[in-house]
């Protein structure tokens, strides 16, 4: 009785030893599906987001080395002022540099004047003189579109939440489950400055290796659509509504 007591009890610890190493193994392929789904996303609205800025695409691509440069080293320096010094603490010690630097003008110019026997006019009045006005088709414009983001964004989320495609708000717990070992394993701060580094990197190596970089991404794509088309097809209810509204228009 105890030999079969003792091969059941490895018979059982071997079963468990299995479980816990294929859940493992599931745990970390869905881990890596689902960080790929996640990079893709953010990496998709980003070039969206930058599409249309002329500007911001010409130092994200480098056209202008110095001029990218500067701006990738005035984004760190801000960040690392940011976490190093409270907001408060940082606002004003900015303001007493500007200021100072304003005064010891000003006192320059008086002295200046007094030795050259000149008027010591205040050398900021074409500044002061000048009206401060806000376009207000401009603003009106600026909030237009800042609405219309919120607003898509909102519909986005209530896709997703409320589940209209359940493929869709799969994808989306998996990017969240993602995320909460990306957060166990970075804080903040060092994403953000992950992110800032992509964007200054990212689009120029994409650039210069555009056609493997597509023929990969169009693979991985083409791999994707056939999973979603299978799951769909053997799970006819995951399909959306609003495929299921156009085969009826037409």
């Amino acid at each position: 009785m105890s030999k079969l007591g003792a091969v059941s009890r490895a018979f059982y610890a071997l079963l468990a030893w299995i479980v816990r190493l294929a859940v493992n193994i599931l745990q970390y392929v869905a881990l890596f599906v689902s960080m790929g789904i996640a990079v893709y996303t953010v990496g998709d609205y980003t070039r969206r987001i930058i599409r249309d800025r002329k500007n911001v695409l010409e130092i994200v691509y480098w056209r202008d080395p110095k001029r990218s440069a500067g701006a990738l080293v005035a984004i760190l320096a801000g960040m690392y002022l940011f976490t190093s010094c409270s907001l408060i603490s940082l606002l004003a010690y900015t303001s007493l540099a500007v200021l100072g630097a304003t005064i010891g003008f000003r006192v320059f110019k008086l002295v200046q004047a007094q030795i050259q026997k000149t008027n010591g006019e205040n050398p900021f009045r074409p500044y002061l003189e000048q009206e401060v006005t806000v376009p207000q088709e401009r603003l009106h414009a600026q909030v237009d579109i800042f609405v219309e983001h919120a607003q898509a964004v909102f519909k986005h989320l209530r896709h997703l939440f409320l589940v209209e495609n359940l493929f869709d708000s799969v994808k989306f717990g998996l990017m969240l489950y993602t995320l909460t070992y990306v957060g166990a394993w970075f804080s903040g701060y060092t994403l953000i400055v992950m992110f800032v580094l992509a964007v200054f990197t990212v689009p120029k190596v994409y650039e210069m290796n555009q056609e493997p970089i597509d023929k990969y991404i169009g693979i991985a794509r083409e791999h994707l659509e056939k999973v979603q088309h299978t799951v769909e097809d053997k799970l006819p209810f995951l399909k959306k509504p609003i495929k299921e509204e156009q085969k009826k228009d037409q």
